[in-house]
């Protein structure tokens, strides 16, 4: 097009050449215009990116730029888009707007002048400039998965065997990612996958991704498959742990294996005797988890091997083994044959200590009978302080009470003569399903209560010990009210009237009700002349019954007598004492049973000759017990000859499994007897006694089954100074 110059007049001059052909040239003069502009070049302005950026490798890049051309339609422009490293990078798009892009470019690493240049139709150009430099990517790293042959108990570990390389030098980092089975996993977001996530046959893949500078490598993934796990070691456990001849041996995986995957798992069981397998096992709970107590005998090991497995792997087998060391209770029995003995309880060779025992109970909930043994003469810091001991089953060998660690709870006042142990009880007196224990401390004139739950050594200051004081005497008598939760008789004397406390959640309450109990100070007073929760009319709530006044033994259902037995004795009242027994007949109801060891027995000739002692035997019923008089005995045992103190002590359990209730007897410093059941009927004598305790004197006291043979054991007091009880345990005839 014609363009205006900028002068404001033109002088044309043509000069020739002396040598020029002379032709004629016609020269058009245009007068100038003084209002024309001069022809301007476009204008160029990169926007994007900014000048110096660093971008990784292989990144599409966007390139935007701003034009301006007031001369010329922008449609007519010519774009060129180049880099001094790449060359021509093409022509890029321009909008009306003057927006002008270049999309997708990939230039290689390195620094680069990347230029715009836009021309117009005449020729008049325009450019701007952008530096931009491009990152190399580091390269590909090597990655592997391991364990090779992984379990759910393995860590899943990804490993660079070849790592990653910058070529700029710069640090590489790593980003890691799980899938498994094609999904991906947020349980670790780094080389290592915990166990716990894992499953049997899942496959896990990891993907590691390479970073320096602003650059990712290449990601690059390994992968492997969760194996099925081989269960681990189970516990071995022979019940039960300290073992008579004849009974039977069981063996149980105790604690049970753990298998990685959770698979359901069986064990295999098998046994050896003395080194030599057994094979004619029966089942109980596992396979060939029983050994028959038939075939058991006195002296010989037995060892069980358990090897768990899911069906596909087999774990390691363990085995533990266990030595027959007792026999059941024969016709004579002595210390040597006690599974257990106390000792260093500070005892004096009195019948007085030997009272203070009490067995079948469960202190800590474990489904072992626990022993309650008290010593009212035992010595701390506090001379004769008396204490109280626990020793939780299964018991066995000697327990030294003086040791802090052979009995599990310790109970001595911090204070001086205080004879604490000169009576110990136990019954669940708030109702939580665990029992209390009550122990009597003469020397202070109070009866302390121990929480369940104790353990280790207190006194009458730590915490879970109340006192009850004024009371010298206390026993846990049952349930009377029926309100689940087991009541106490205190007093401040037998002899006297006792206060009946109820049971409660917020500990024993008074009931304000008072009855006759009939006794001595001497240890032992109040569990002799009072027992309690027996039903003997099987109406569902237990009876009790106390010696009260002239010997009377009063029987009661809740705070109503249901009879009295008077005339029990014709020569001393003091030492009468009842018990009252589940059930010694098999008919369904509880009996009772009253004793005086100083009965005395006329044999028609010399007249009446003292300490023979004797036992009446009353049925229950339909009415609960309804004699009256030692008449209406259904059985009577007596003493063969004086001094053998018949009936000084009294107990029932089952020892040899039979169902039926056996009969234990103490003598006043004679060896104690028992009676296996069923009681006949009739007259008898300690000398038709199936068992005699050698060895042993005075006191009786049921164990409850301490060894876990499902046997009931047995506690005898000791003739040794110093020596406690002895424990006796049950088992087959």
């Amino acid at each position: 097009m014609p363009r205006s110059l900028t002068a404001p007049s033109l002088l044309v001059v043509v000069l020739l050449s002396s040598t020029a052909c002379v032709t004629e040239h016609p020269v058009t003069v245009v007068k100038g215009d003084p209002t024309a502009q001069a022809a301007a070049a476009p204008s160029v302005e990169i926007l994007e990116p900014a000048s110096g950026v660093v971008i990784a490798e292989d990144t599409p890049i966007s390139i935007q730029a701003e034009i301006l051309d007031a001369d010329d339609p922008l449609e007519t422009l010519a774009l060129h888009w180049s880099s001094d490293r790449d060359g021509d990078l093409g022509a890029g798009s321009i909008t009306g707007a003057g927006s002008a892009s270049i999309d997708g470019v990939r230039l290689t690493p390195g620094l680069h002048t990347v230029s715009l240049t836009v021309i117009d139709d005449d020729g008049l150009s325009g450019q701007d400039i952008v530096l931009i430099e491009i990152d190399a990517s580091p390269t590909a790293p090597v990655v592997a998965l391991g364990p090779s042959q992984p379990t759910t108990a393995d860590d899943l570990v990804a490993t660079l065997t070849t790592p990653s390389v910058d070529p700029e030098g710069d640090l590489v980092t790593y980003t890691w990612t799980w899938t498994v089975d094609g999904t991906p996993s947020g349980a670790s977001d780094a080389d290592i996958l915990p166990a716990a996530a894992t499953s049997r046959d899942q496959t896990w893949t990891v993907t590691v991704t390479p970073s320096a500078g602003a650059g990712a490598g290449p990601a690059v993934s390994a992968g492997i498959t969760i194996r099925n796990a081989a269960p681990g070691a189970a516990g071995v456990r022979i019940q039960p742990e300290i073992p008579v001849a004849g009974t039977p041996l069981t063996c149980a995986p105790d604690p049970p294996a753990d298998d990685a995957d959770d698979d359901p798992l069986h064990y295999d069981i098998t046994w050896t005797v003395d080194g030599a397998p057994y094979t004619e096992t029966a089942t109980t709970m596992w396979p060939d988890d029983t050994v028959p107590g038939d075939v058991t005998a006195r002296d010989e090991t037995w060892r069980c091997t358990v090897a768990p497995s899911d069906g596909s792997l087999a774990g390691p087998p363990t085995s533990a083994e266990i030595t027959i060391e007792h026999v059941p209770l024969a016709s004579s029995v002595s210390a040597a044959d006690a599974a257990a003995l106390f000792t260093d309880g500070g005892w004096a060779t009195s019948y007085y200590q030997a009272l203070a025992v009490r067995g079948d109970l469960d202190y800590d909930g474990d489904g072992l009978a626990d022993l309650l043994v008290g010593s009212a003469v035992h010595d701390t810091a506090y001379t004769d302080a008396g204490g109280a001991f626990l020793v939780r089953g299964p018991v066995s060998g000697s327990i030294s009470l003086a040791s802090s660690t052979d009995a599990d709870l310790v109970f001595s006042p911090a204070r001086p003569l205080a004879h604490a142990g000169s009576e110990v009880s136990a019954g669940d007196i708030d109702g939580d399903g665990f029992d209390e224990l009550l122990v009597s401390a003469v020397g202070a004139d109070s009866v302390f209560l121990l929480d369940d739950g104790l353990s280790g050594t207190v006194d009458d200051t730590s915490a879970g010990v109340s006192e009850l004081p004024g009371h010298r005497h206390g026993t846990v008598v049952g349930d009377i009210n029926d309100d689940g939760m087991a009541d106490l008789l205190l007093a401040r004397s037998f002899g006297t009237e006792a206060s009946v406390y109820w049971g409660a959640t917020t500990g024993p309450a008074d009931s304000g009700e008072t009855v006759s109990v009939l006794g001595t100070d001497m240890v032992g007073g109040a569990v002799a002349v009072v027992s309690g929760g027996v039903d003997l009319d099987g109406d569902g709530t237990p009876e009790w019954a106390a010696v009260g006044a002239g010997a009377v033994v009063t029987i009661r259902s809740g705070m109503d007598t249901m009879t009295e037995l008077q005339d029990m004795t014709n020569y001393t009242a003091a030492v009468t004492i009842v018990h009252l027994a589940d059930d010694l007949d098999g008919d369904g109801y509880g009996d009772a049973l009253v004793a005086n060891y100083s009965q005395a027995y006329d044999d028609g000739f010399t007249g009446p000759v003292s300490d023979f002692g004797r036992i009446w035997a009353f049925t229950g019923g339909v009415a609960g017990v309804t004699a009256t008089r030692e008449t209406d005995a259904v059985w009577t045992l007596r003493g063969s000859a004086r001094h053998a103190y018949v009936g000084f002590d009294l107990d029932t359990t089952d020892v040899d499994g039979d169902g039926t209730l056996d009969l234990l007897i103490g003598r006043y410093r004679n060896p104690p007897v028992l009676f296996f059941g069923p009681q006949p009927t009739g007259t008898r004598d300690e000398t038709d006694a199936d068992v005699t305790f050698d060895d042993a004197v005075d006191a009786v006291a049921r164990a409850g089954d301490v060894n876990g043979d499902g046997f009931n054991d047995v506690l005898v007091g000791s003739t040794e100074p110093g020596t406690g009880p002895f424990l006796h345990l049950g088992g087959p005839r």
